[in-house]
């Protein structure tokens, strides 16, 4: 839908693609259902009401101006928000992680505007959620 199709039916479109009810697009905005149904009809939401519902999942771009941009899955929001709350250290783990960096060679990543970022390189066989080995102990002889 582009710019000339009413922002009401963008924000209607974009429930629906979301699964969402009236009430529940509703609470996630932190607004009454009928305010809601008042948006869909036509009447424009805030900044406000618009942050609550890109924290939902709602494209606001193309909400906004008809546009999709890059629309997040659920598991892509909750892999974003644990990256931005993770400590540097922890961070720069799960990008070697996700860069393959589990391989002799450092992986790098091109950040725009930043140049290249050096992520790191981990030898040897790693896995995730094994239990450490127990520290060998000595026997009385």
């Amino acid at each position: 839908m582009p710019l000339n199709i009413p922002m009401g039916a963008r924000i209607r479109a974009e429930r629906d693609r979301l699964g969402l009810s009236q009430q529940k697009a509703a609470d996630a905005a932190g607004v009454r259902r009928e305010m809601w149904a008042r948006y869909e009809a036509g009447s424009e939401p805030g900044a406000n009401v618009l942050a609550a519902i890109a924290t939902a999942g709602a494209d606001i771009l193309y909400i906004v101006i008809g546009q999709r941009g890059g629309t997040l899955s659920a598991e892509e929001q909750t892999l974003l928000t644990y990256y931005r709350d993770a400590e540097l250290a922890v961070r720069k783990a799960a990008m070697g992680a996700l860069l393959g960096a589990a391989t002799q060679a450092p992986a790098t990543m091109t950040n725009k505007g930043s140049g290249t970022i050096q992520v790191g390189h981990v030898g040897g066989d790693v896995s995730v959620g094994a239990e450490r080995p127990q520290k060998k102990t000595r026997q009385k002889s």
